[in-house]
């Protein structure tokens, strides 16, 4: 293969051979010795240590928890009341569309009052006489 990338490749470039000679082998490993033998005791520090540091996580993660259960319901209160100030808006704005309705009704019905009595006084002004026959 090249060293150089194809317009195929999608990023992907020649990666060199695996060089065995470059892996860690156990037995060459260096040991430092040690005047003093390691005991169980030794390590309570650090055993101490990650027990506090996992206490103190799992509180953290308890107090995060709470307070994300807290913000869950605090924004569903407001949510709530945010809906019901809209019904009520609602509710108030088809009240006010009723008065109106009923307002235009009433006007309508003195216009037809006042053209009923136009034509009732029409009618007296202006008697019909004979009813023509219907044809037969």
């Amino acid at each position: 293969m090249s060293d150089h990338e194809s317009p195929s490749s999608a990023g992907l470039s020649y990666a060199p051979a695996y060089d065995k000679s470059k892996e860690f082998d156990p037995k060459e490993a260096e040991v430092i010795p040690s005047k003093e033998i390691m005991r169980r005791e030794d390590f309570d520090y650090f055993r101490k240590r990650m027990e506090k540091q996992a206490a103190m996580g799992r509180m953290l993660l308890i107090v995060v928890l709470l307070i994300a259960v807290g913000a869950n319901i605090w924004l569903t209160l407001k949510t709530q009341d945010i809906v019901i100030e809209n019904v009520n808006q609602a509710r108030h704005d088809q009240a006010d569309l009723d008065e109106q309705v009923v307002l235009q009704v009433s006007a309508l019905a003195a216009k037809i009052e006042a053209l009923e009595a136009q034509l009732a006084a029409i009618g007296d002004a202006h008697p019909v006489k004979d009813q023509p026959a219907a044809a037969e």
